[in-house]
């Protein structure tokens, strides 16, 4: 069977014929498993199809409380503030450090979210805390769920805390050589 591309937006589309749908018992408008041989397109029914709904609000809860916190954070920030200027001097070279020794820490996070377990766990993880009233609770029971899936995201997040937090100590004792 040859199908031609429809484009839609920036991307094309590939439009499947209901009686194709069927074959693959695969509902319309429910969530397909995509891959690649490196020569063809595969697409399978996925697992989560079983319940879309709770997939992909799991997925938007996220991604709402992670704009959400840091809208909150871009709130309190000032780049004027020669204290908050201080720290973003100091934090970037060692952020930008972390991101050379983990170069392929946005894929491993793609690849974790494209775990069907995983998913279903960030799923009961929205049923559990409301993301849009308990984002930074949310956003911290995430981390370590994504810690327990994945050693080296663990590694990761470690080495971020650690930074994060010399970050701040630093920024205490320049506060307080100040002070006295």
């Amino acid at each position: 069977m040859l199908k031609k591309l429809i484009k839609y937006g920036n991307s094309n589309a590939l439009v499947l014929d209901k009686a194709l749908l069927e074959i693959l018992n695969i509902k319309e408008g429910g969530i397909v498993k995509i891959s690649t041989n490196g020569k063809s397109l595969i697409i399978s029914p996925s697992e989560n199809d079983t319940n879309p709904t709770l997939y992909w609000d799991a997925q938007s809860a996220f991604m709402t409380a992670v704009q959400q916190n840091h809208e909150k954070h871009l709130k309190t920030f000032d780049i004027k503030n020669p204290d908050h200027a201080e720290r973003f001097k100091k934090g970037m070279p060692l952020f930008s450090d972390l991101f050379v020794r983990y170069p392929d820490i946005h894929q491993k996070l793609h690849q974790l979210q494209q775990n069907e377990d995983y998913n279903n766990a960030l799923a009961d993880l929205a049923q559990k805390y409301d993301p849009l009233k308990e984002n930074t609770l949310y956003l911290q029971e995430m981390v370590k769920l994504q810690d327990q899936f994945s050693p080296e995201i663990k590694q990761f997040h470690e080495e971020m805390r650690a930074i994060g937090q010399k970050i701040e100590q630093e920024s205490s004792s320049d506060l307080a050589k100040e002070n006295a």
